[in-house]
């Protein structure tokens, strides 16, 4: 979801392909991710995928997002552009969801009164754009400060938040706080070291050992795995993980989903091909687009029971879950539904400047 950003891709031959399909690959697993969870998440292996998905999908893209933020071509002016970018993304998102939820609730003949619009956080996917502005602007007051100093401290409040329940959707505190590292540590490395870092050969297969280890320990161990559910989504306190079934949650149990997100990540990024790959790359360009369009999506099927039919018609919930999901994803990266937003981005980016000049000339 990083194309917004100019220079997120840019090396003096284009885009990076590597990280433009660890992308798509993210994006899949997001749509698939909301899938299991609208219609399939009474299943134990359906619980099993979704840990196993939630436990690296958003960490890593964050981890990406902070990556191609550079520190040294950072400046005031590119920051504000981003901000206002990812603001009004996250408002138009959230008014897209707000219409999704009321067009159905008519058409249903349910309560549109029950339908709410909250202005200062949800529960909702409109939270990584949010979470995107609040990390840019970190990035550029602490532009000054030791990024090491800067990564502890962002470990320790990561850590610690879970014990204020008070803290949890409200300006989507909790998952910019919960998040904040993993976006954090890729503002502090460079994109094109950490392809070379991880390109060995030994690598992928260490990586490969890891992710079919920790599938193996989700669907053996899926209650134990579930409990860490409100963990890995980033927005629950330790007080609401206790009540799912994870018991004694401290700030021992976040650094272990710390340790198991970040092995996670390293272990995609070892395992996905660095070459270009048909389809694949080109589509991992227009992730903005997906994840903006495909939950209003995902609720019109649900509305008529489009998941509902496909299994009663002896589908399973693997096949529908994850061909959806890819399905759904190939649809919504066509260019059709990328050009708005690209000329959208263009259009902010253009509002922002103007305000900056405003500023610097009233100044």
């Amino acid at each position: 979801m990083g194309e917004h950003v100019k220079d997120a891709v840019a090396q003096s031959h284009g885009r990076i392909a590597y990280y433009d399909n660890v992308k798509f690959v993210l994006i899949v697993l997001v749509v698939v991710g909301h899938v299991i969870d609208m219609c399939a998440i009474s299943h134990p292996g359906a619980k099993s995928l979704f840990v196993f998905i939630y436990s690296f999908h958003m960490p890593l893209f964050l981890f990406i997002s902070g990556l191609f933020l550079s520190r040294e071509r950072l400046t005031g002016q590119k920051t504000l552009e981003r901000v206002v970018q990812m603001v009004a993304l996250g408002f138009l998102l959230k008014v897209l969801l707000f219409a999704t939820y009321f067009v159905i609730a008519v058409i249903q003949g349910g309560d549109t009164s029950a339908v709410k619009f909250t202005l200062l956080g949800d529960g909702g996917i409109p939270w990584y754009l949010f979470a995107l502005a609040a990390f840019y602007t970190f990035s550029w007051i602490l532009r000054r400060v030791n990024v090491w100093v800067v990564l502890v401290g962002a470990l320790v409040l990561g850590m610690l938040v879970g014990y204020d329940s008070s803290i949890s959707d409200y300006l989507y505190l909790s998952r910019i706080m919960v998040f904040l590292p993993f976006f954090w540590l890729g503002h502090m490395l460079n994109p094109a070291r950490v392809e070379r870092a991880l390109a060995y050969p030994w690598l992928r297969v260490v990586g490969v050992v890891v992710i079919v280890a920790f599938a193996v320990l989700c669907l053996v161990r899926v209650g134990d795995a579930y409990h860490f559910r409100p963990l890995f989504t980033g927005r629950n306190s330790f007080e609401n993980a206790i009540k799912a079934g994870l018991v004694g949650c401290s700030w021992m149990h976040r650094g272990v989903a710390y340790v198991i997100s970040a092995a996670m990540c390293a272990s995609v990024l070892a395992v996905v091909p660095r070459r270009r790959i048909a389809l694949v790359s080109e589509f991992g360009t227009r992730t903005l687009a997906v994840y903006m369009l495909h939950f209003p999506v995902l609720c019109a099927l649900h509305a008529c029971d489009a998941y509902g039919f496909l299994m009663a018609h002896g589908i399973s919930w693997p096949f529908v879950c994850i061909g959806l999901g890819v399905i759904i994803t190939v649809v919504l990266s066509l260019p059709v539904f990328s050009k708005p937003f690209s000329w959208l981005g263009a259009r902010l980016r253009g509002v922002a400047h103007v305000s900056a000049r405003v500023r610097t000339t009233a100044a």
